[in-house]
């Protein structure tokens, strides 16, 4: 009997360490999925003990941070409203708030591509660097972190910007244009060269 007892326990102590991670998981809303990896990416996240190579079909939760090596990237379909696509040398995190997503870019280059049809009213999706925020509703929009230096980036489509040091005071991004941002404050968006367009 004491020896059945003991198997019983033995057994039900290994699921719980089995399945403890799992409901970790659970208890963290999925960001989204990963559709395409070029090259080397990892992916850190709080409750493992060290990072992991990003792979196709990964799930990606809020809160991970994604960071791509030299001639890397990752392309992540957001809750299938938004594409975000890590371009090489970046590194960024998801964060969820009740009416956005919002894409943390410290450092390399993010784009952003948001089906509007997708969001529900009042919804959009956010994009934020150490300088600047764009807040962006079925467009294609661009950010850029190098050393002190932001730049936002609006292909086409409804978008809004504003400075990190004034988060709600958001102005009309106009389609084509570029404003970059530092510590001193936002520039003022310029129209972009058909050079440049190309190269986004």
């Amino acid at each position: 009997m004491q020896r059945r007892t003991a198997h019983r326990i033995t057994v039900c102590l290994a699921l719980l360490v089995a399945l403890c991670p799992l409901s970790l998981h659970a208890a963290i809303p999925k960001a989204g999925t990963v559709t395409q990896v070029v090259g080397k990416a990892t992916l850190t996240r709080a409750d493992l003990p060290q990072d992991l190579p990003v792979k196709f079909r990964d799930p990606v939760f809020l809160k991970d941070k994604i960071t791509t090596q030299e001639k890397a990237f990752v392309r992540v379909l957001l809750g299938g409203k938004a594409v975000v696509t890590v371009r090489e040398l970046s590194v960024l995190t998801i964060t969820e708030e009740p009416d956005h997503a919002t894409i943390h870019l410290t450092s390399g280059v993010v784009a952003l591509s948001v089906a509007r049809q997708r969001l529900r009213p009042g919804e959009y999706v956010e994009l934020r660097t150490p300088h600047a925020i764009a807040a962006v509703r079925g467009t294609h929009v661009n950010a850029e972190v190098h050393g002190d230096t932001s730049t936002l980036t609006n292909l086409g489509g409804e978008a809004y910007y504003a400075s990190i040091d004034d988060p709600t005071n958001f102005k009309t991004f106009p389609d084509n244009t570029q404003v970059n941002a530092d510590a001193q404050g936002m520039g003022t968006p310029e129209v972009m060269s058909p050079e440049v367009a190309q190269q986004q």
